[in-house]
């Protein structure tokens, strides 16, 4: 089934906006791609949010295909997923103060609203960004 509610927290939305940017200064056909990924996987886990791999903290995780980033989120209800961080994938294998840190003390919060999102939206039509 479906979820009808997707929300970022707010360091997930941060850690997108660094990513597009890093991408956009390589090109913006990179950053578009980024992008494109990035919202295929929201897509696919809008529509089977329980499809991806079960991970600590009732969380999940999904590989995007053609760059090495992770969208790791949790479903909060039935029909509402929170997106807890977009990470590089080689952020995972450090020690130390990497993305997977962060990650744990990010999870013990509650929902931290649809802010995130709207910056990503908002991201897409603004016009510095090409497309």
């Amino acid at each position: 089934m479906p979820s009808d509610s997707m929300e970022f927290h707010e360091e997930a939305a941060a850690e997108y906006d660094a990513a597009f940017d890093w991408y956009l200064e390589q090109s913006p056909d990179a950053a578009l791609k980024f992008d494109a990924e990035v919202d295929r996987a929201l897509t696919h886990i809008v529509h089977a949010p329980r499809r991806w791999t079960a991970g600590q903290y009732s969380t999940r995780r999904f590989l995007l295909r053609q760059l090495p980033f992770i969208v790791i989120y949790r479903q909060l209800t039935p029909g509402e997923i929170q997106i807890v961080a977009i990470a590089h994938s080689k952020a995972w294998t450090l020690e130390g103060p990497s993305a997977a840190w962060r990650f744990s003390a990010r999870t013990a919060e509650k929902g931290a609203g649809n802010a995130g999102r709207s910056a990503r939206r908002a991201r897409r039509s603004s016009p510095g960004k090409p497309g």
